[in-house]
C-alpha cells in the first residue's frame, strides 16, 4: 500500500505541521529563531550589495578613467572575499572552448569567493582555450599560458668532470 519513501515523507509532512501549529514548543522556537536569523542575514546581505552597487555607481560617474572605477571594484572584491584566477593551471575553474596546443591561455578570469566554513566557492568559471607556441618557441611555461603536457621532457645532462666547490 504505502512504500517506505512515502511514509518517512507524510510523517515529515506531520511533523512540520505539527511544530508550526504550537508555537510553544522548544522545537517550534528553535525552528523560528533560525528563520528569524536567516531573515535578518538575507536583509544585512541584500543592504550590503545595495551600498556596493551605490559605491560603483558613485565611481563610475564621477572618475575621469576607468583606474578609480577598478579600484573600487578591487576593494569591494576584497571586502566580499572574491578573487580573480587567471592560472592556467587550475584547469578546474576553466571551460576549456576551442584550440589544440601544449599550452592553455585564458580568454576570461574565473571568480571565487571563500565561504565561512573556508570552502572554495565557484562564483563564475573562466574561459580558456589551447593552443601551440609559435615554431621555435620553447614549450615552457610562459606568461601567456602554461604547457599542457603530461611528462616534462628529459634534459640530458653531460658530467664534465669538474670538481664542484
Amino acid at each position: 500500500m504505502f512504500n517506505r519513501k512515502h511514509f518517512d515523507h507524510r510523517l515529515d509532512i506531520l511533523e512540520l505541521y505539527l511544530t508550526v501549529r504550537d508555537p510553544g514548543t522548544a522545537k517550534s522556537a528553535e525552528a523560528y529563531d533560525g528563520l528569524r536569523k536567516a531573515l535578518t542575514s538575507t536583509n544585512k546581505v541584500a543592504q550590503l550589495h545595495l551600498a556596493h552597487v551605490a559605491q560603483l555607481h558613485r565611481a563610475a560617474t564621477t572618475a575621469d578613467s576607468l583606474e578609480p572605477v577598478i579600484a573600487k571594484l578591487n576593494e569591494i572584491m576584497n571586502q566580499i572575499g572574491m578573487s580573480v584566477v587567471d592560472d592556467p593551471t587550475q584547469t578546474d575553474l576553466f571551460e576549456i572552448t576551442d584550440g589544440a596546443g601544449t599550452r592553455l591561455v585564458v580568454d576570461a578570469p574565473a571568480y571565487l569567493s571563500v565561504s565561512d566554513s573556508g570552502q572554495r566557492l565557484v562564483v563564475s568559471r573562466g574561459v580558456a582555450h589551447g593552443e601551440s607556441p609559435p615554431v621555435g618557441e620553447a614549450k615552457a611555461i610562459t606568461p601567456e599560458g602554461v604547457s599542457l603536457e603530461t611528462e616534462p621532457e628529459e634534459v640530458a645532462v653531460e658530467d664534465r668532470g669538474e670538481d664542484r666547490k
